[in-house]
């Protein structure tokens, strides 16, 4: 029996909810079912616009091309579409070629708006066929180039009033703010007991707590979850709590996207105190910081934040971390060893370390000695990260007067290709160094924001309270002090005699551990 296969395609989520897929899925049912071809209809590209060409590469269309060239797909099978612009609406010589691929292939493709049949034979005896083909594709051509214009050009407009003005460009926004009003006349207002949420959840990242942590608080609290209706959660997961950590709009910031023709997104202009803020840009940075500083692959730490030295102690002898061994109240209490030689996996070093001494001295070494090479630390690594950024922003001022003069060459009727080529590699040089700025920029921030909030001595101070607080508290202030010796301290090296405190940026200490 012949095959026939449906090819389906609508670019926007709009089309998604109406009638799009159920009306291009019985028109091909049906044309199958009148000639007993068997149907496939299976091939579908949701949500792909067929003006950029997307499609053809990565989607659908690119599979069923694969698969007719591999011989899964037999010569001589049919490919059904509502017409050829839902093949492409790209410009007419590459909208051609996807269809002479098909043909070539031994494809017939068969436009159901018009009756028409697309096959190898056919064009051979009548070739007429193809002019009206190469009509009706420069036709959705030039309507999608239009309509992506006028697009375009309407949430430019709604960018520079939003950017200008303070007006909203759309209802949608984060789940801690609401609009009051409709867009074109209202405003962006907090939610008082979401932003307070907010505001928890950065402090608690700030203090060392990890995402799973906030979300099992939030959740023994009954916190309610945001969303209405069928979108309100019935809990609080950590993926939502990074979204929020992760999210600028907290202090303010929109990063809209451009839409261009197709639906293709691309970054458009950063509007700042768009939005009213629930915390300030100095702790949204400090967050990103805390996040930075946790050591990856170094185990989850536990509730109780037992090991605050958890990823930054180290065997002298192998290098692998130590690990925290508590055998009850039984034994002289907890201790630190060389994970390695405990797992009698390669390291020979079975010292072990009472942890009720390491701690304490830790916490005085660091408070007390190396206080002022960590400051000095930070600020020759923001210095440097500040010429970076002066440097790119040196390059793209250069770049863009390059762009200027060759775009005028252009509009003055000079240049060609070659011209041509030079913009676009321009245009490709500038939107690189415009996303290396805003790391770098990213980067300055986070390294500002690593100087602790507390000093030396409130960090003694703080430890020094542990003893008069309950299990809840406890946990998060152990959590805070665990934060900043990550955000001091390199490594702690511990050998036979010695332990020494390497700190970030350079500086050590020795330290003398008490005990019997």
């Amino acid at each position: 029996m012949t095959k026939a296969y449906s090819y389906i395609r609508f670019s926007t989520v709009e089309q998604a909810r109406g009638d799009s897929l159920r009306r291009q899925l019985e028109a091909a049912r049906k044309w199958s079912s009148d000639r007993g071809f068997e149907l496939d209809d299976t091939l579908r590209d949701l949500g792909r616009s067929a003006y950029k060409g997307g499609h053809a590469q990565l989607g659908a269309l690119r599979t069923f091309l694969d698969l007719v060239e591999s011989g899964e797909v037999e010569q001589g099978s049919y490919l059904i579409i509502e017409s050829l612009d839902r093949l492409s609406r790209e410009a007419v010589l590459d909208a051609a070629a996807r269809l002479f691929d098909l043909i070539r292939a031994g494809v017939t493709v068969v436009t159901l708006s018009d009756g028409q049949e697309y096959s190898r034979e056919r064009l051979q005896e009548d070739w007429t066929p193809l002019v009206v083909s190469i009509a009706v594709m420069a036709r959705a051509h030039d309507e999608s180039r239009v309509k992506g214009l006028r697009v375009g050009k309407a949430w430019e407009e709604k960018r520079r009033l939003a950017k200008e003005e303070g007006q909203a460009m759309t209802a949608i926004c984060p789940g801690w703010i609401r609009l009051v009003g409709d867009p074109k006349s209202g405003r962006y207002e907090l939610i008082p007991e979401r932003a307070m949420i907010v505001r928890r959840i950065f402090e608690d990242t700030i203090a060392g707590l990890g995402r799973r942590t906030i979300a099992g608080r939030l959740n023994r609290n009954s916190t309610p979850t945001w969303g209405e209706g069928r979108k309100a959660g019935s809990r609080w997961h950590d993926s939502y709590i990074q979204k929020i950590l992760n999210n600028p709009a907290v202090f303010g910031r929109f990063e809209p996207l451009g839409l261009l023709a197709g639906g293709d997104g691309n970054p458009g202009m950063v509007i700042d105190r768009y939005f009213p803020a629930a915390i300030d840009e100095q702790i949204y940075y400090a967050a990103q910081a805390a996040i930075s500083t946790r050591r990856v692959g170094i185990g989850r730490p536990s509730t109780k934040h037992q090991n605050l030295l958890r990823g930054l102690a180290k065997c002298g002898g192998c290098g692998s971390n130590l690990v925290f061994v508590n055998k009850g109240k039984r034994s002289a209490g907890p201790k630190l060893i060389c994970g390695s030689a405990h797992a009698s996996s390669g390291c020979d070093r079975r010292t072990y370390y009472p942890y009720r001494f390491v701690e304490p001295s830790v916490i005085f070494a660091v408070s007390k000695k190396q206080w002022p090479n960590l400051i000095g630390s930070i600020k020759t690594q923001t210095s440097a990260k500040q010429s970076e950024y002066d440097a790119l922003q040196a390059r793209r001022t250069v770049a863009m007067s390059r762009l200027t003069n060759l775009i005028e060459m252009v509009a003055a009727g000079g240049g060609g290709a070659t011209v041509a080529a030079q913009v676009r590699k321009l245009e490709e040089e500038i939107e690189e160094i415009g996303a290396a700025m805003k790391t770098v920029e990213q980067e300055i921030k986070a390294a500002q924001a690593l100087t602790p909030s507390i000093d030396g001595h409130a960090l003694e101070e703080i430890y020094q309270q542990f003893r008069n607080l309950d299990d809840e508290d406890l946990a998060r202030r152990r959590a805070t002090v665990a934060q900043k010796l990550r955000s001091m301290i390199d490594r702690i090296v511990f050998d036979d005699q010695s332990v020494t405190v390497h700190m970030i940026g350079g500086g050590t200490g020795r330290l003398y551990i008490g005990g019997p």
